[in-house]
């Protein structure tokens, strides 16, 4: 800021200023604590709905809890997938913001979709909510890539520009 105002000098405009304004690494702090959030929620979802205590029959060697244990790898699969990319793309600004809240959408939905299933429609083939879940969520994941590899792609240069 320059010294003080001297008599008869115009005072200088205010610098205009975004109303809100947030890192990428902020973005990327709450993206990574709700991917973690989601996860949970689905590995304790997984594990309710399962019901693997008490007289289940299909819990009384240890391939049943194999089996649990890969299915819930693979329901929490997405969330780990974006929480990679978001901390490699974090490094690349373009398009960060378009992932990170693609990202956020994707793993907000799937984990509300595994809510629905467990506890507002409740029914015998909900556990198949955590073999098609995931494979949507990778979809959207892929989608997501094309998206943000076009608006990188869109934001840099082209060769004849480059002074």
């Amino acid at each position: 800021m320059p010294l003080a105002w001297l008599p008869g000098m115009a005072r200088p405009e205010p610098r205009a200023r975004a109303p809100f304004h947030m890192s990428t690494r902020a973005l990327q702090r709450v993206l990574l604590w709700m991917l973690a959030l989601s996860a949970s929620v689905v590995v304790a979802l997984g594990i309710y709905l399962a019901r693997p205590w008490g007289g289940n029959h299909a819990y009384q060697d240890a391939t049943g809890y194999l089996v649990l244990g890969g299915l819930l790898l693979f329901s929490v699969s997405p969330y780990a997938g974006l929480a990679a990319l978001s901390r490699r793309f974090a490094r690349a600004p373009v398009g960060h913001a378009v992932f990170v809240v693609g990202a956020g959408c994707i793993g907000m939905v799937g984990t509300l979709v595994y809510c629905d299933v467990a506890f507002v429609h409740p029914d015998a083939q909900g556990g198949l909510a955590f073999l098609s879940v995931p494979l949507v969520q990778w979809v959207a994941t892929l989608l997501l890539l094309v998206i943000r590899a076009v608006i990188v792609r869109l934001a840099q240069p082209a060769a004849g520009d480059r002074g």
